[in-house]
Order: C-alpha cells, then sequence, then structure tokens
C-alpha cells in the first residue's frame, strides 16, 4: 500500500474488538499520517508517517520502530522540513536486517537503508527526479522503486546490487501509462505490475512487465476516472488489486484479465492482501459519505461478499492506509496509529528467510514430513494453520533430521517456523493433501 492522493484532517485511529479481535493500539508516537506499516515478525516492526508539530508547524518525516509487539516504540529516523521537503511513504526488507524506506526529498527520490534491523537507517537522495510511492524487491539483489512527479508524469528506478546502485528505467513506462504510479508488485526478478493514478479524465490502469521493466502493457483499465491504489499477487495466476468508491478487482489468469469484486461502499480502498484465492484483507477510508467510516474488510468467498471486520468508531472518521500480517497477528495503520488483531491469517512471506540450509520433504504430502538441518542439532518448530492457530510445537535436541506429523489436521496450506539454537530462523509453506 502507499500514499493516496487524498489528504485528511489528523484524527486518532480507533478500531472496536468485536470482529476478529482488532484493538485500537496507542504506540505514543508523534505522527499525523502513519502511511504504511510493516511486521517483519512477531515482535518487530515498524511505522513510517509523517508528522507536524502545532506548535511550529514544521514538518517531520519518521521512521518507528517496536520489538516488542508494539508495546513500546522507538524513533529511529526523522528528517524535518526546511529548505527541503521531505516525505516518506513506503517500507520493504529483503531479509531480517536489510531494510528500504523510500519517499521524497522535494521532487527527488528519497532512499532510506538499515543493515541492522530497522535501529539505524542511512540515506541517500537518487538522481531520479520524482516522488517514491513504493519500493518491491522480488529478490535480494533486484529491487524497484517506482512514484510520481505530477499527476501526469510518473518514474521507476531498478537495483540490480541489492540498492547499492539505482537506474532509471522510466521511459518505456511513461510511453504507455496514462498517470503516475501508486504500487508495484513482482513475481520475480523480471515479471512485475504497476497500478497508476487517475488524471485528467484519464482512468487508474493495471500495467504489466515480463522482462523487468524495459517494456510494459497494459492490461486493465479502471472505469470512469477512478484510481487504482495497490495491488498484491499470492502466486503466479491469482492476484487482486484495489482502489477508489469501493472497487476491489481480481484476475485468475496472471493478470491479463480483471473483474470487479467490489465492496460496494463509497469509501476508498488502499491496499489490499489475500492468503489464498478465498481469503483476503482490504483497508478503506477518507471518501466515504452518509456517516460511512472506513475500517478493514475481510472476504472467505473470494470477493463474492465482504464483511467488515475492523470498524471505525462511530464518534471518528477512520482511514486505513496499510496492511501487515506476520505469524498469525494482523495490523493496520492509518491516521495517527493503528490497530493489531490477534489470529489473524498469517503470511509466512512476510518472515524474512535468515537461515536456508534446510529440506522438507516430502512437500505436499499426506501429512507425515522430514527436515533434513545443516549444521544444527537443536531447534524449535513450529506449525501454523492459515489463520494463525498453532497446530503443533516441539523441541528437537541433537538431531539432524527431524519429523513430524499433521495426519490429524485437514487438507490445506500451514506455515512452518523452525527456530534454530544460534537464533536463526527459517519459515516455510507445506501443503497437506
Amino acid at each position: 500500500m502507499k500514499k493516496t492522493l487524498t489528504f485528511l484532517t489528523a484524527l486518532i485511529l480507533v478500531c472496536n474488538s468485536g470482529y476478529s479481535q482488532w484493538t485500537s493500539k496507542d504506540f505514543g508516537a508523534k505522527l499525523s499520517y502513519c502511511w504504511d506499516i510493516l511486521f517483519i515478525d512477531a515482535h518487530t516492526g515498524f511505522i513510517v508517517g509523517d508528522y507536524t508539530d502545532p506548535n511550529t508547524q514544521v514538518d517531520y518525516s519518521r521512521i518507528y520502530r517496536t520489538t516488542n509487539d508494539g508495546t513500546t516504540w522507538t524513533k529511529v529516523f526523522e528528517v524535518a522540513d526546511g529548505v527541503d521537503y521531505y516525505n516518506l511513504s513506503s517500507i520493504y526488507f529483503t531479509t531480517s536486517s536489510i531494510g528500504f524506506v523510500v519517499g521524497k526529498k522535494n521532487q527527488i527520490v528519497f532512499i532510506c537503508k538499515t543493515t541492522d534491523g530497522g535501529a539505524t537507517w542511512t540515506s541517500t537522495t537518487e538522481a531520479a527526479v520524482f516522488n517514491a510511492s513504493t519500493v518491491f524487491f522480488p529478490s535480494a539483489s533486484v529491487g524497484y522503486v517506482a512514484g510520481d512527479f505530477s499527476s501526469t508524469n510518473m518514474g521507476i528506478i531498478k537495483t540490480t546490487d541489492g540498492g547499492a546502485t539505482w537506474t532509471n528505467i522510466s521511459q518505456a513506462a511513461a510511453a504507455i501509462m496514462n498517470g503516475a504510479i501508486l504500487d508495484i508488485h513482482f513475481l520475480d526478478n523480471n515479471t512485475g505490475f504497476a497500478v497508476t493514478v487517475a488524471s485528467f479524465g484519464n482512468p487508474g490502469g493495471i500495467y504489466k512487465t515480463t522482462d523487468g521493466g524495459t517494456t510494459w502493457t497494459q492490461k486493465f483499465l479502471a472505469g470512469n476516472t477512478a484510481s487504482i491504489n495497490s495491488i498484491h499477487f499470492i502466486d503466479a495466476t491469482n492476484g487482486f488489486a484495489c482502489g477508489t468508491t469501493g472497487d476491489v478487482f481480481k484476475t485468475t489468469d496472471g493478470g491479463n484479465n480483471w473483474t470487479n469484486i467490489s465492496l460496494q461502499i463509497s469509501d476508498d480502498v488502499h491496499d489490499v492482501y489475500f492468503f489464498t484465492s478465498q481469503l483476503g484483507y482490504v483497508a478503506s477510508g477518507g471518501a466515504g459519505a452518509g456517516g460511512l467510516y472506513g475500517g478493514v474488510y475481510k472476504t472467505t468467498n473470494g470477493g463474492t461478499s465482504w464483511t467488515l471486520d475492523c470498524d471505525g468508531s462511530p464518534n471518528v472518521y477512520l482511514t486505513c492506509y496499510a496492511l501487515s500480517f506476520a505469524v498469525g497477528i494482523g495490523y493496520t495503520s492509518g491516521i495517527s496509529g493503528y490497530a493489531r488483531a490477534i489470529n489473524a491469517p498469517m503470511d509466512i512471506n512476510e518472515t524474512p528467510q535468515t537461515y536456508t540450509n534446510l529440506v522438507i520433504y516430502p512437500n505436499p504430502s499426506e501429512g507425515h514430513y522430514k527436515i533434513e538441518l545443516e549444521g544444527q542439532n537443536n531447534c524449535n518448530v513450529e506449525v501454523y494453520d492459515v489463520i494463525g492457530n498453532l497446530v503443533l510445537q516441539n523441541k528437537y535436541n541433537d538431531m539432524r533430521t527431524i519429523e513430524f506429523d499433521l495426519t490429524f489436521q485437514s487438507s490445506g496450506i500451514y506455515y512452518l517456523k523452525l527456530t534454530t539454537e544460534n537464533g536463526n530462523v527459517v519459515t516455510s509453506k507445506i501443503s497437506k493433501n
């Protein structure tokens, strides 16, 4: 999810706990807008946003970090407007140690990087002239940053060396895209998608590249003058996008064709995240009328129907800008705060891989699995179902080959989290027939 073009009065984010145990959290930080949120494991998370000091009217862009699941937050980076105008809007981690936050310094791409898990950040201003609104790394070495210079001009830069250097690849995309890029998502180093804002009567669109951004093709245009704000794929076939006035779009053929599975609300939808082709969430708010409030909506049937999972207070007009899920916990951030849900569906891919000498077989299986773990004798194994329930937990000592049994569980997708004696963590998706 990336920052939209809508600006609202700063209010407190509140979510009722009567849905999927969503609860509002006061993280004690000074942010007027929480543009993006990311938890990289069950304890470590980041919020990126802006704050305007009411006394001095100075604007700040800040990064906050928690290492105790949001109990306390520490400001780990800040830039203040003065001669230059800053804005940070999107965060992405490639490992548990290396992460990037992007935004703008005046009209120039501004990139912050951490190599110590977000404890400290260094910043660079890239030569590319546009406001970065989104960052995505399909691998540790290849990454993309995209955004806009104005409502009609977009920009993309690319790295192939883990962010050490960047190349401007905007020209090919600018030749086909009608508006500024709001979000990007790549399936691998070369195949990816970009979504755009509506501008000057042109609707937002979905665009695809299969050659690492060298060329792009238009795959979909939203109706009328609607923007498309965010895009997410669960695999190479199934993807989802969202936009203005309740629009959510779905593809089942790799992004070549899209259908509208709208929420039937007047609020904008800012972020979308699906765990399976049936189970997904969206974050909304900011453009409703007639007493409607934003929040988090959930579907369990691929968008045929939606339920309000996290509602705004009747006394507060709520805008949710971003979603993040890690190890069975869900998070949403928006205006001045965030909310947390226990037992939200977990996405194991949001937990970075930090230990790779592991083999799981057979996978899929009828329920019996073996793990070959090179160089480690002691470890802890946890297995979660798709909604984050812990279904198995065992400690193994002095073993190079680990066996565990899920025959008592239903068929479907499960998530393995293995912690070694050295504190390394590896996560993997496993399938039971």
